[in-house]
């Protein structure tokens, strides 16, 4: 897993959402289809509250590549729970 992945799970855990989507979007702005990147700025934006934007990044993210884990977010954000 990418180093900068890490470093926006670790920020994600102690709720420094705003800080790991920075630095999801970054990966992101250097490689679109990163499945990683796309998963993990999903379940930031769930845990934000923004749940519009998860869904359309988690089914982004689903066009790359099945996830079950992802799947779970996604239904997590389709309810609206964080």
């Amino acid at each position: 897993m990418d180093e900068k992945i890490k470093i926006a799970i670790d920020l994600m855990k102690n709720d420094s959402l705003e800080e790991a989507l920075n630095i999801l979007n970054e990966i992101l702005r250097e490689d679109k289809k990163n499945f990683e990147a796309l998963k993990y700025k999903g379940n930031v934006l769930r845990l934000m509250g923004r749940f519009d934007e998860a869904l359309e990044v988690f089914e982004e993210a689903l066009a790359i590549k099945e996830d079950e884990e992802l799947n779970t977010f996604r239904m997590l954000a389709k309810l609206k729970i964080k």
